[in-house]
């Protein structure tokens, strides 16, 4: 009974994830990431990063070395595990988490695939790169709105307005 019941819910979740890339169908990398995100330079201790990061909206950094180019992420469970002894000399280039080129994704990439696989760290399912620069951040945060605003603009069976909406007073 207990592998059936487990066949039953990995079939429902494979289900639930087709139907979420599905929902993203027609959407780009570059439609669904955060542009623009703060960039560490790898030369920075973490240290001083820890103090500029305190004031940051974001939670994952990409670290670029002296030439532009992606080190790797800073994640804040990367630098809490930097002893405070050490976090004077320690550098972001040195702690900075290897991305695979599987997690690397150009602007105008899908945005459905990135659904099918695990978040790095469980946080990233991409960095966005252009021209070799970092560009922009895909998190599981993005996946999730994107996913959510996409279901509100497919269209239902035999609407015939092709996603688009008129409101009327009474809807609002």
């Amino acid at each position: 009974a207990m592998i059936g019941l487990f066949i039953i819910n990995a079939a429902g979740a494979e289900a639930r994830t087709l139907a979420a890339v599905n929902t993203l169908a027609g959407l780009r990398v570059s439609d669904v990431m955060t542009p623009g995100p703060v960039i560490a330079p790898a030369a920075f201790s973490v240290a001083a990063f820890i103090d500029i990061a305190a004031y940051c909206r974001q939670d994952v950094f990409p670290v670029a070395d002296s030439g532009g180019a992606l080190a790797g992420l800073v994640f804040p469970d990367t630098l809490a595990r930097v002893p405070p002894a050490d976090r004077t000399e320690a550098t972001l280039g040195q702690v900075a988490v290897a991305v695979p080129p599987a997690y690397l994704a150009a602007p105008d990439d899908p945005a459905g695939p990135l659904l099918l696989r695990a978040a790095l760290h469980g946080q990233v399912a991409a960095v966005v790169l252009d021209h070799g620069r970092v560009t922009g951040l895909v998190t599981t945060d993005d996946l999730r709105v994107a996913v959510r605003r996409s279901r509100w603009r497919l269209p239902s069976a035999g609407d015939r307005s092709g996603g688009q909406t008129s409101w009327s007073a009474d809807e609002r």
